[in-house]
């Protein structure tokens, strides 16, 4: 039950027709690379076909993404799994990877960096008892592109796995591999037309580049139109404060005016004013002093000479 020798195989060049035209968005996307441990590597002749293609389109493919800020997720299978564990799936391909540590590990050609992340599987699909869909949703990605082995395993349910999920799933067509051709063929097929976009490591990496660019420019773009917000904003706020200035001054001088009215204005003293308050000589009758003449007079008062302006 254990998973015999491969024998080698071109993976094949044409891709199929996609039923969708999603695009990876290096905001949006995770890099998910499946199974890529020597146990189940062993089965490819080494520096063989598919084993050679295989293993630098991974490899272009982890780096692009490490390089450019998109998660780079190792689905890794543990080894020495209980019966407990291993479930159905033992019944299918036997007690899986033993208890050697050399079995279980990520191969060296495409050892995990620094910031990468491993996340243990269990199924074929790798959100099936795992953290992959949380994973997701803390990083704030919607998007997974699969790399890895095999094709119409474990790269193709987790496609169907996160399809039903509501997540857009890119299968890199010759970063893959499977125990034959036909088997390549299969799987891809299925993912194009039923869950996936189907696309080769050099358009996958250059869509992801240029939608990187596209998001640097409208980056830019909007940086510009806020600054010039924030340009407009404050000429408008010095020219508010600038106009408040006018007019506190204005308000000024307008007081000043006042002011200087209500002391050297024109002044008129009635006939009747003056001679009572000051011309009427102490003890006279007011009545007939009231039919007496007196004087009167325009501009500044007697008695305003000696009182400062």
């Amino acid at each position: 039950m254990a998973i015999l020798p491969i024998d080698p195989y071109v993976i094949p060049d044409e891709v199929p027709e996609n039923r969708v035209a999603w695009r990876p968005d290096p905001r949006r996307s995770v890099l998910l690379v499946l199974d890529m441990q020597n146990y189940f590597l062993r089965v490819f002749a080494r520096w063989g076909a598919p084993w050679r293609e295989l293993m630098a389109n991974c490899l272009a493919l982890r780096e692009h993404c490490a390089d450019n800020g998109i998660p780079v997720v190792y689905g890794v299978q543990h080894a020495a799994q209980t019966p407990e564990q291993r479930g159905l799936t033992r019944d299918f391909w036997g007690p899986g990877i033993p208890a050697d540590p050399a079995e279980a590990q990520i191969v060296d050609e495409l050892a995990p960096r620094k910031g990468d992340i491993r996340l243990h599987t269990w199924r074929y699909s790798a959100f099936q008892r795992t953290g992959l869909a949380g994973l997701l949703e803390d990083l704030g990605r919607d998007q997974v592109i699969i790399c890895g082995i095999y094709a119409h395993l474990g790269v193709l349910m987790t496609a169907c796995d996160a399809f039903m999920r509501d997540i857009e799933t890119f299968v890199v067509s010759d970063a893959v591999a499977d125990f034959s051709v036909e088997h390549h063929r299969m799987a891809l097929h299925y993912a194009a037309q039923r869950c996936a976009v189907v696309a080769p490591t050099r358009d996958v990496i250059h869509t992801l580049a240029s939608e990187a660019a596209a998001a640097d420019a409208s980056d830019l773009t909007l940086a510009a139109a806020r600054a010039r917000q924030v340009s407009a904003a404050r000429r408008e706020a010095a020219a508010l404060q600038e106009a408040a200035v006018r007019r506190e001054r204005q308000l000024r001088r307008e007081a000043l005016t006042r002011q200087d009215r209500l002391v050297h204005h024109d002044v008129v003293v009635h006939r009747e004013d003056y001679a009572r308050r000051e011309l009427r000589p102490a003890g006279r009758d007011e009545a007939a002093f009231q039919t007496a003449a007196a004087p009167a007079f325009h501009g500044r008062p007697p008695y305003a000479g000696n009182q400062s302006a």
